[in-house]
């Protein structure tokens, strides 16, 4: 992926980065920043803007930690039920190679129309 250089508007201050992401991309990053920083301003209103960006920052560290913490939880989660339905396959007769069907299990054959399989 090609780097280039873009600028970008946050909080009324323009900033040139040099960036591989797509325009798509970059734009839904900006655009998401732009939401936090405006809600955090106004939530802590009368603060300079290097507070707002410090206390947005620890906002969204905290979203992303939470998010990890989800995410880990669905893995362990998608592991264990792994592992659970491995166990019960383990437990299944298979047929051996010949086809022939597994002990205790039905035999099935489709005749043809002169009588032979």
């Amino acid at each position: 992926m090609e780097r280039r250089t873009v600028e970008v508007v946050l909080q009324g201050r323009r900033f040139v980065l040099r960036t591989g992401a797509e325009d798509g991309g970059l734009d839904e990053v900006v655009a998401f920043a732009e939401s936090k920083l405006e809600a955090t301003a106004q939530a802590a209103s009368g603060m300079g803007p290097h507070p707002v960006a410090l206390l947005t920052l620890l906002g969204v560290c905290e979203e992303l930690m939470r998010e990890r913490r989800r995410m880990d939880g669905l893995r362990d989660k998608i592991r264990s039920k792994s592992s659970r339905i491995l166990e019960m396959l383990e437990g299944v007769p298979r047929a051996d190679e010949g086809n022939n069907p597994p002990a205790g299990g039905m035999s099935i054959s489709v005749a043809t129309e002169h009588g032979t399989p």
